[in-house]
């Protein structure tokens, strides 16, 4: 007999030291999540650099420099929904007009991409995240200027984004 409760009790204590799996031990987040997460707020755009190339009578001339405090990126996590401004004067003579990524759109993101579908023009705009921290973004994008009535060019800009 005491062989018999002594087995149960064995067991009965096996029991109550297994783990269970509750509300306080949430399960992990993924990539996509903990991204979606950190960009959540309003980041300043506190340096940026620029490159194009210009074809101007046949001649390509690569166009490059720097600028800070160009604007700013807001994401809103709970709504995916995003307001961009970007603006900047580039460094190149003859150019009066600042180049501009300008709008508002909802938002989708993988674990080092944010994409935009801008809400006016209903074209995606796709920011990469070569550094993706809480208190720092560094992204890549493209946007497209218009330097004259018959002439787009392409622009490609790496930005910090500091909250």
């Amino acid at each position: 007999m005491k062989k018999l409760m002594l087995l149960l009790l064995m067991v009965a204590a096996g029991f109550t030291a297994c783990k269970k799996d509750d509300a306080t031990n949430p399960p992990a987040t993924s990539a996509e999540e903990t991204y979606a997460n950190r960009l959540n707020g309003v980041w300043t755009v506190s340096s940026l650099t620029y490159s194009a190339t210009l074809n101007l009578g046949g001649f390509p001339i690569p166009v490059s420099g720097n600028a800070t405090n160009a604007g700013s990126i807001s994401f809103n996590t709970p709504t995916r929904f995003c307001n961009y401004n970007i603006v900047f004067l580039p460094t190149v003579p003859g150019v009066t007009d600042s180049v501009r990524l300008v709008g508002a759109g909802t938002w989708t993101n993988t674990a080092s991409t944010v994409t935009v579908q801008d809400t006016a023009t209903q074209q995606a705009i796709v920011f990469t995240a070569t550094t993706n921290s809480d208190a720092v973004q560094i992204m890549t994008t493209s946007v497209n200027y218009q330097l004259d009535s018959a002439t787009i060019v392409p622009v490609s800009l790496n930005f910090t984004l500091t909250k």
